[in-house]
């Protein structure tokens, strides 16, 4: 999945799910010409909001995760900055 910024994705969990990875997409062409692009990931469950990471060109373009999201769960993801996530 990719996410865009300024766009949150909302849905509720049908099967348990595991967010294991978040990157952050580098090539200018596909961050709008932005040349150091910048992310952070924000999760929203149950209406309690929390960022997950930061990623950021020439430090961290990719950050591990554990996250396990239930059934039921209402879920939304968004990026705030200028890069792109997946």
């Amino acid at each position: 999945m990719t996410l865009h910024p300024g766009v949150e994705y909302c849905r509720e969990v049908t099967k348990e799910e595991h967010l294991t990875l978040a990157s952050l997409d580098c090539r200018p062409k596909m961050n709008k010409g932005v040349y150091h692009p910048l992310a952070h990931l924000v999760v929203k469950v149950n209406d309690c909001e929390h960022v997950l990471c930061y990623l950021e060109k020439g430090i961290s373009h990719q950050q591990g995760l554990d996250f396990i999201f239930q059934e039921g769960d209402n879920l939304a993801l968004s990026v705030e900055g200028t890069g792109k996530c997946s």
